[in-house]
């Protein structure tokens, strides 16, 4: 059982803790519009041989300001736990943990409906999450700043078009994450994330330094 015993301990988690009371508070308010689905994407197709590859790489685009969550229309990285949400509830504050209880708490539910760990074919993807507020800091850093009128694009139906793909990598001791298995899993993690997810959509991707957030 949880409660906010847990969100009390540090100034950090009293960010946490205060993000989720503003976005009840903005709710209460000032219902939302549209809806969030959750979805649990396990990718059982043959994963592509990536030595064997010839094909280019993308365009790719680096910037050097913005947060991965400001970039409407991209698949958004979630630097997932394998159990989705990490510990937004229980004191966490890495890149997981500050974007489900600080920037989008809608995200939280989707702790309630994704059992158990990601193996490493599955990847969770969350649409339709609103931003509420925004942050300073990182870690035990960090700050709730200020409340934020999410202006990103909309469906018909009020939705939010926001796309958070959330993909776990591995937390790795030492020069480990270099040798080849580790590299393939890691691969093979942000394929499912990345591809297939959305037919005959190219949106981009917004990963940040995507890897474990501790």
């Amino acid at each position: 059982m949880f409660n906010f015993l847990s969100l009390t301990s540090m100034e950090s988690e009293f960010a946490i803790l205060e993000g989720i009371l503003h976005y009840f508070h903005r709710v209460i308010t000032q219902p939302p519009m549209g809806f969030i689905t959750i979805t649990r994407k396990a990718l059982l197709q043959p994963y592509p041989k990536w030595s064997q590859l010839a094909e280019p790489l993308n365009n790719v685009q680096i910037l050097l300001n913005g947060r991965i969550e400001d970039h409407d229309g991209a698949l958004q990285a979630d630097f997932a736990n394998a159990h989705i949400g990490g510990g937004v509830l229980r004191g966490g504050c890495a890149q997981e943990e500050i974007r489900f209880g600080i920037v989008s708490p809608e995200a939280i539910v989707s702790m309630l409906i994704i059992d158990g760990s990601m193996h490493d074919n599955e990847a969770v993807i969350i649409e339709g999450t609103e931003k509420f507020a925004t942050y300073n800091g990182y870690g035990r850093s960090v700050k709730w700043d200020h409340e934020v009128i999410d202006q990103s694009p909309r469906r018909e139906d009020g939705s939010f078009q926001t796309r958070i793909v959330a993909i776990d990598s591995i937390m790795f001791p030492g020069e480990s994450q270099y040798l080849p298995e580790m590299l393939e899993r890691d691969l093979h993690k942000a394929y499912c994330g990345f591809s297939s997810s959305f037919p005959g959509d190219n949106a981009p991707v917004a990963t940040g330094g995507w890897g474990c957030g501790v």
